[in-house]
C-alpha cells in the first residue's frame, strides 16, 4: 500500500471516527443546561483551544460569554485546518451527571508540523452540584 494510499485510509477512518465519537448537531437548539455543561467542561479544560470551533458542534450558539468563557471563533469551513466540537450531553437518570464527547483535530501541516491529519477524542463528564454544573474531567478515548 502506497504511503498516499495509507494517508487516504487514515483520513477517512478518522474523519468516521471523529464524526461518531462527536455526534455533532445531533439537536438544533442546546437547553440551557447543555450550554452550563459544555461550558463547564470547556473551563475544565482551560477554556477553548486556539482553533476555531466547527459550526457543527452541539452548543455554538450557546451564549458564552454569559457562562465566563470567550466567545470562541467558529468555522464553517468543510475541512478548517483544526477545529474542535463537542457533542450533545447524555443525562443520568438523576439529572446530576452529564457527559459529552469531545473532539479535536484536523490539518496542522500549516503550523510547520510534519504530520498533516491528526483527530483526538475525549469523553467529559460533568456533575450538578448546588445547582452549578462543574467538571469532573475528560479521559481521552482515542487518537489519530
Amino acid at each position: 500500500m502506497t504511503i498516499y494510499a495509507r494517508l487516504v485510509a487514515l483520513a477517512v477512518l478518522s474523519t468516521l471516527a471523529v464524526a461518531a465519537t462527536a455526534q455533532v448537531n445531533s439537536s438544533p437548539n442546546a437547553s440551557a443546561d447543555d450550554c452550563a455543561v459544555i461550558g463547564a467542561i470547556a473551563q475544565g479544560q482551560g477554556s477553548w483551544p486556539s482553533a476555531p470551533m466547527s459550526a457543527k458542534s452541539f452548543g455554538v450558539a450557546c451564549d458564552w460569554k454569559a457562562l465566563g468563557l470567550p466567545q470562541p471563533a467558529i468555522t464553517t469551513e468543510e475541512h478548517p485546518g483544526l477545529s474542535f466540537g463537542y457533542s450533545q450531553p447524555v443525562y443520568s437518570a438523576d439529572g446530576l451527571q452529564a457527559t459529552v464527547n469531545y473532539s479535536y483535530g484536523g490539518d496542522h501541516s500549516a503550523q510547520g508540523h510534519p504530520e498533516q491529519y491528526f483527530y483526538t477524542g475525549s469523553k467529559c463528564t460533568a456533575q450538578k452540584r448546588d445547582g452549578k454544573w462543574q467538571s469532573l474531567g475528560c479521559r481521552m478515548s482515542f487518537i489519530t
